[in-house]
């Protein structure tokens, strides 16, 4: 049975909350088939493939997707990387 994972969206839209965990989110303006294809890129790499292999396609297809690299929004706010969000956030606060 496949477990159902609750998540919350942050209220600026850019992030989810996994089990406590904060996790950008893919850009949202990325076209749909494009986005399919990176998505499916990756868990489509078959087993035979070396582990480094996999690491490097699921690497680009996050960076392709907006979920690493460079920040997909236009507005200048800053990126809640993990050294920020250990630093910054506290029980009580929620990023944009």
């Amino acid at each position: 049975m496949k477990e159902t994972i609750n998540f919350l969206e942050t209220p600026g839209w850019r992030y989810i909350v996994v089990r406590g965990r904060l996790w950008r989110k893919p850009n949202p303006f990325l076209p749909e088939e494009d986005r399919k294809r990176l998505v499916s890129e990756p868990m489509s790499a078959r087993p035979a493939v070396k582990d480094s292999a996999r690491d490097e396609l699921r690497l680009r297809a996050a960076l392709a997707l907006g979920e690493r690299g460079p920040v997909w929004w236009p507005d200048g706010a800053l990126d809640l990387d993990r050294r920020w969000r250990r630093r910054r956030l506290t029980s009580n606060s929620m990023p944009p």
